[in-house]
């Protein structure tokens, strides 16, 4: 270094050890570096420039991405198994978001391009796109200057940041979405209830907070239909929350319509994705491989509106967790899945009447058969332990 307090150090070292001398240096220790520094082989501290240099460097490209280690199941438990998921992003055809290190990357694939958002300190571990898609929010880790994590909304051409929302949270936010109207934004922190706070993040205001769950959150979901309704899982649990009583409602995992005799109904387990069907409904996947489809149950003289329940599933639809799930905007009754098995599958609803079975990736409901229209294999490219085991 040329800048640092090397050339006081070295000069000491030099002036007790000259060249030539069969004396070893003893060494000295100069913060940052925890180790002892000593002087090269023939340095001599006459040439020493205290002053830093002109150029300066600027970055060029920025490898690798901050995903998730895997998503743990029953027989594993390792601390921070929920973070970095589903943090990977689309602004727009080609056009992908992600985070690595303190930064947020935006590659352009056609172009082979990378852009960078650099307003973080500290790790990024998760982001939300707007529905715009010309803004984007992002959270970082708790570092020494921000103790308490922020969450930055700013815009994707500019960089420029348009709010931070701080204060709430501590540790860490490990999850984030923006509500269908873009109006809203919801954080998931790190801290051991996992709590979940609403902001309104042009006003930097919050709407309300609450305890999210003991538990391991893993993902979160806006409904499309309803810009304050959004479903909260994560591990042995499935929870939905409505802004307007500002209260969670945990729901079962356990099937209430269509149940085949020969299926089981599913204990309780990792849920790690939630997605909408076009008709506001949520759609979980399971860690045995099953997708479940909610809808509401008969209303009563004390609810109005009918819980929601399972009252339909795709069976095995996966051999292993499912880790992802995609409502389509294209077509109504269709949607994307991915799983352990490193399969990624289209499904669509079979023409010709509904069956009963027990044949895997049939959904054997009442009145809605799903199928596979389309099956992506990724063996090829995936690494080790990607496979369902």
């Amino acid at each position: 270094r040329r800048d640092g307090p090397l050339p006081g150090a070295a000069a000491s070292l030099q002036a007790k050890h000259p060249p030539g001398s069969d004396a070893l240096p003893t060494g000295h220790i100069c913060l940052p570096c925890r180790s002892h520094l000593f002087p090269p082989t023939g340095w001599d501290p006459r040439r020493a420039i205290a002053a830093a240099p002109g150029a300066d460097l600027h970055l060029e490209w920025l490898h690798g991405y901050r995903c998730a280690r895997g998503i743990i199941g029953k027989d594993k438990a390792l601390p921070g198994r929920c973070e970095n998921l589903h943090n990977a992003k689309l602004l727009a055809k080609g056009v992908a978001v992600y985070p690595s290190a303190c930064c947020v990357v935006i590659y352009d694939l056609a172009s082979h391009r990378q852009e960078y958002f650099r307003g973080h300190d500290d790790d990024v571990l998760q982001i939300a796109v707007h529905p715009s898609r010309d803004k984007v929010a992002s959270s970082q880790i708790a570092s020494f200057a921000h103790r308490s994590p922020p969450i930055y909304v700013w815009d994707v051409a500019s960089k420029n940041i348009l709010s931070t929302l701080q204060g709430f949270h501590r540790r860490k936010v490990t999850l984030l979405s923006f509500n269908s109207s873009g109006q809203f934004l919801v954080s998931v922190g790190g801290d051991e209830r996992h709590s979940v706070c609403v902001f309104d993040w042009k006003k930097r205001t919050t709407i309300f907070s609450a305890n999210g769950h003991l538990d391991d959150v893993y993902h979160i979901c806006h409904n499309p239909l309803d810009p304050l309704e959004f479903t909260q899982v994560g591990n042995k649990h499935v929870k939905f929350w409505q802004y307007r009583d500002e209260e969670g409602r945990i729901g079962g995992m356990r099937q209430t319509k269509n149940m085949s005799r020969e299926w089981r109904q599913a204990e309780p387990q990792v849920v790690a994705c939630v997605t909408y069907s076009r008709e506001g409904f949520p759609i979980i996947g399971l860690e045995d491989g099953h997708i479940f489809f909610y809808g509401r149950g008969k209303a009563s003289a004390v609810q109005t509106q009918g819980l929601l329940e399972v009252h339909d599933r795709i069976h095995q639809a996966h051999a292993g967790q499912v880790v992802a799930l995609c409502s389509l905007e294209s077509e109504a009754k269709a949607f994307v899945s991915s799983g352990r098995d490193a399969l990624i599958k289209v499904w669509g609803l079979s023409s010709g009447e509904s069956r009963r079975g027990s044949n895997r990736g049939d959904s054997q409901a009442g009145s809605v058969k799903w199928s596979a229209k389309r099956v992506i294999d990724l063996t090829p490219l995936a690494m080790d332990g990607m496979r369902a085991k």
